[in-house]
């Protein structure tokens, strides 16, 4: 009976393939970082860029992920019933603002 045998390529091509695919997987790592670090993503928003809850208007409140002008005008109705935000995770007491919102948000805003 006769094995047949798989050509394999010569030790230096798997080499070669193996430093090819580490430099690939590198490229891609360094791509991710570049744009989670991008300065328009509202990921690395540094503490001043983010959104002043206590100050936005609802057309800004409305930049916000997941906020329309339903939920934006209830927070800026929230703020003038009961004063301003003394912690952003007052937000969740807005109806419609959920903990998985918030989460959401909290990287995006901030209570003065």
């Amino acid at each position: 009976m006769k094995h047949s045998r798989r050509a394999h390529p010569p030790h230096d091509v798997r080499v070669y393939l193996i430093i090819l695919m580490l430099a690939l997987c590198s490229c891609a790592k360094q791509s991710r970082q570049f744009i989670v670090a991008d300065s328009d993503s509202p990921a690395s928003a540094s503490v001043s860029a983010k959104l002043d809850l206590n100050t936005a208007t609802v057309t800004e409140l409305e930049r916000l992920p997941g906020i329309g002008n339903v939920i934006a005008t209830r927070i800026v109705e929230h703020r003038a019933k009961n004063g301003p935000f003394r912690r952003s995770e007052h937000l969740m007491m807005v109806r419609g603002i959920s903990e998985a919102k918030f989460r959401e948000l909290s990287p995006l805003v901030i209570a003065r």
